[in-house]
């Protein structure tokens, strides 16, 4: 046995450096991972949605496929039209900076810019109409429909108009997205990494243990997002902004929930084997079953969101389940030999409260007693529990009910496209001009797919509908 001692080591430093080449790995795939994300509304539909099955039907009446980009300009009567065409010659000449092809604005439009003035003579709508197959192409880390929208509003701000113009409508509305969740992934996963690495530091006290297990989360990740990202680019699965904000999560938590049990039996198997090698062997076999109903409970509850009529849910199952999975793993392996790298002063990732040899002879180490007396402050919060353990749960009751209270005032049925934002947005703004000067729906309007011989009389109960202006027929 002693024989193979050398071989303990190396298989600990073979084992760091793979996962080390994943994370690496994945560490790099990182950036280029939303390039991969399908976030459509189609995608967030089911198919069965009478909203999916109407957007489908009106391609057949409206051939053109296009984004509509609404410029709006607020205060911009007839007497400055001169200005405004002045506005969309350069807009549609205007470069898409970053596009390695050099294409302008106007090389991406489905049409020509319409220019729509308002009945008031108080502000002046112009028309962008965006290809929608060049909208979402990727041109570097943006599309060309971000790319348009930076465009149009830099040209707008070096005309000089007197007046305020608001890019709006869609591609102005998915441009202040973008902006807003820009970098988002990143900071949804510091905080979660903060608020990991506070839990295990009180929980273990220790300065070094709770790194090592937000490195094995983090590779664990990286292990993630380097088959997410192939399959997703393969078309093997499908994935979006919300699947992959919740996987990021998923795996932290699952990674650190593997790490306190796995953790907690090493240091137990600490105080009766001299050799962290062997206690670590020991912690692992007491340790794989329980992990590996968690972890496949998980998967397999993951795994149902694939049978879900909603496209999103459908596209969180199997990232998550892959999250998981690489969570499991790295528990399992990675993070074994990371407490395993000081060899046989691997008792140090414990200091300084490091757990100490109690002797092959000692026969009073797992008396209840013994076990008490090493328990902490843990041991006291439970030897509390089970002294008044009445008071505890009416107690614990009580918290719970008060910090639930906020549930009356939840308002569960969703935000508006302008709810979203919390600051000001130019988009939003745009929309607020359009409101003021031209008729609710001109530049959003309901679509209604009927049987030809019941169109007259859907036309006839629309219009007497209360809010709807007019109502006509558009046939294929």
């Amino acid at each position: 046995m002693k024989s193979r001692a050398w071989l303990r080591p190396v298989l600990v430093v073979l084992t760091i450096v793979v996962w080390m080449g994943i994370g690496g790995a994945g560490g790099q795939t990182f950036g280029v991972l939303s390039s991969v994300q399908e976030n459509e509304n189609s995608v967030f539909l089911p198919s069965s949605a009478e909203s999916t099955k109407a957007a489908a039907a009106h391609a057949d009446f409206v051939p053109s496929d296009a984004v509509p980009g609404l410029f709006v300009v607020d205060g911009a009567g007839p007497e400055q039209s001169a200005a405004v065409q002045s506005f969309i010659d350069a807009a549609v000449a205007a470069p898409l900076e970053g596009d390695e092809q050099g294409r302008t604005v106007g090389d991406i439009l489905a049409s020509d810019p319409q220019v729509v003035p308002a009945q008031d003579g108080q502000a002046t709508l112009i028309v962008f109409d965006v290809d929608a197959k060049l909208f979402g192409e990727t041109a570097g880390e943006a599309t060309l429909g971000g790319l348009l929208a930076q465009s149009v509003r830099a040209t707008w701000a070096d005309q000089g108009v007197d007046a305020d113009g608001y890019l709006t409508g869609a591609v102005g509305l998915v441009a202040d997205l973008v902006e807003a969740f820009s970098g988002i992934d990143g900071i949804l996963l510091l905080v979660a990494l903060l608020v990991v690495l506070v839990i295990l530091l009180i929980v273990y006290r220790s300065p070094v243990l709770p790194f090592l297990v937000l490195i094995t989360s983090m590779i664990a990740l990286s292990a993630a997002i380097v088959l997410v990202y192939a399959m997703a680019k393969a078309d093997v699965i499908t994935l979006n902004g919300q699947s992959q904000g919740i996987m990021f999560i998923l795996v932290v938590g699952a990674t650190t929930d593997y790490a306190l049990l796995l953790v907690a039996r090493y240091r137990e198997e600490l105080l009766h084997r001299r050799s962290p090698y062997d206690a670590m062997r020991e912690a692992w076999r007491r340790s794989i079953a329980p992990i590996s109903a968690s972890a496949g409970t998980v998967v397999a509850g993951l795994l149902v969101l694939l049978l879900s009529d909603l496209k999103s849910n459908a596209s969180l199952g199997p990232a998550g389940a892959i999250g998981i999975a690489a969570a499991f793993l790295a528990s399992l392996t990675l993070l074994p030999a990371l407490l395993l790298i000081g060899g046989k002063h691997a008792r140090g990732v414990f200091w300084p409260a490091r757990p100490r040899f109690l002797g092959d002879d000692d026969d009073d180490a797992t008396t209840v007693q013994a076990i008490e007396a090493r328990s902490g402050v843990w041991g006291r919060v439970s030897r509390a529990v089970d002294a008044r353990p009445r008071r505890v749960w009416i107690g614990a009751t009580v918290l719970l009910v008060a910090m639930a209270a906020g549930l009356t005032q939840l308002e569960a049925d969703g935000l508006g496209d302008r709810d979203v934002f919390l600051t000001k947005t130019e988009s939003i703004e745009g929309f607020r001009v359009l409101e003021d000067h031209f008729a609710a729906g001109a530049t959003a309007p309901v679509r209604i797919i009927a049987a030809q011989q019941d169109a007259d009389a859907v036309v006839t109960a629309v219009k007497g509908v209360p809010g709807v202006e007019d109502a006509f027929l558009l046939t294929p």
